[in-house]
């Protein structure tokens, strides 16, 4: 990322599974001034990509923790097609975590540093070569260390705001 020159910052898995042509519908909300973040959504919009039940019930338990302790509503919270506005780049690269607890570190900065979310939809395509690397515990363990010290943080920010505040109130 400290490379990157851009106005808008765009990164896509390297799978084949992201068109280069949906690029558009996530920078469009940021050049528009709606919204800091974008992330490709395959649930939102007319195209809805199949997901092993595994999969699906992994993100959607992860939807509910982001919406039930940060108020965050995202579907497709784990998917690597995104874009942000380049005044991110310091916030992003502090991340601590990487792969899919990467996605969902991003997430968290970009939420307690109040900057603007959006989901828009994106097409998924299936992987022709290869496939998921992924090792369920290990990425369980990682996502689930991510949100503790997130949801530490967002503690440790709102302990400081009602500091301030009581500390104005009685000076």
């Amino acid at each position: 990322m400290q490379y990157a020159t851009g106005d808008v910052i765009v990164s896509m898995d390297t799978d084949g599974q992201h068109s280069p042509a949906d690029i558009f519908n996530l920078i469009k909300p940021i050049f528009d001034g709606e919204a800091d973040y974008t992330i490709g959504s395959r649930y939102i919009g007319s195209y809805h990509y199949r997901l092993p039940i595994a999969t699906r019930l992994g993100e959607v338990l992860i939807e509910k923790f982001l919406q039930f302790f940060f108020g965050i509503k995202i579907m497709n919270n784990q998917n690597g097609f995104r874009a942000f506005d380049k005044k991110l780049i310091p916030l992003f690269s502090g991340a601590k975590f990487l792969g899919y607890a990467f996605c969902t570190e991003q997430i968290l900065q970009a939420k307690l540093s109040e900057y603007r979310i959006l989901e828009c939809p994106i097409k998924l395509y299936n992987r022709e070569y290869g496939y998921s690397k992924i090792i369920l515990r290990k990425l369980t363990l990682n996502i689930f260390a991510c949100l503790l010290i997130y949801y530490l943080k967002k503690f440790h920010l709102n302990l400081l705001k009602k500091r301030k505040t009581i500390k104005g109130f009685l000076w």
